[in-house]
């Protein structure tokens, strides 16, 4: 969609941005839909999704390389539906480079357990794009390290209460990828 004269389209700019404003808000309408599809009507197919800093990967057992594409994504996000809801979202810092195709927002989702326990989980994202702007092809997710950790644990302990589903962590890490493939490298 770029022009001859090396400009940007604006209609590519507002497709991103379209995109991306969708991208954000699908875990809160996917919690509405009780629907883990919403979460990938974004995404291309061969979307990869990296969670970072490889801190938190190594403290939840993941191996170096992390990356989930978007079947396992919705495994984890089906798991985690069983027991918890996105209720609120906050969006600022949103940054559109129309000419890299890339968006760039931090976040934060209040999601809420069953038992009625609320976690404030903080986000960066820095997300790439298809030519035209409608897809999402590469993710980038830089996560609260702590506020994490005591999500997942919560979850899995809820998890194990109600007999709902496997742990998360089990989930995830059967949805490892090694990095060496060639569409989930960095």
């Amino acid at each position: 969609m770029a022009s001859t004269d090396g400009e940007v389209d604006p209609r590519q700019h507002e497709a991103i941005e379209k995109t991306f404003n969708k991208f954000l808000n699908a875990y809160i309408d996917s919690s509405k839909a009780r629907d883990v599809g919403v979460l990938s009507a974004t995404l291309d197919p061969a979307c990869v999704r990296y969670i970072k800093p490889e801190s938190l990967l190594r403290k939840m057992g993941a191996p170096s390389g992390f990356a989930f594409d978007v079947v396992n994504f919705e495994n984890v996000m089906r798991n985690e539906m069983l027991v918890a809801s996105s209720v609120q979202l906050e969006v600022s810092n949103v940054t559109i480079d129309s000419k890299a195709k890339r968006a760039a927002a931090t976040t934060v989702h209040v999601n809420r357990f069953v038992d009625g326990q609320e976690f404030s989980l903080e986000h960066a994202w820095l997300v790439s794009f298809s030519d035209d702007g409608t897809k999402v092809t590469k993710v980038v997710e830089w996560c609260d390290p702590l506020e994490v950790l005591s999500y997942h644990a919560a979850m899995n302990a809820l998890l194990e209460k109600t007999n709902a589903g496997a742990k998360v962590a089990d989930i995830a890490i059967s949805g490892f990828k090694d990095g060496q493939d060639e569409r989930t490298k960095e």
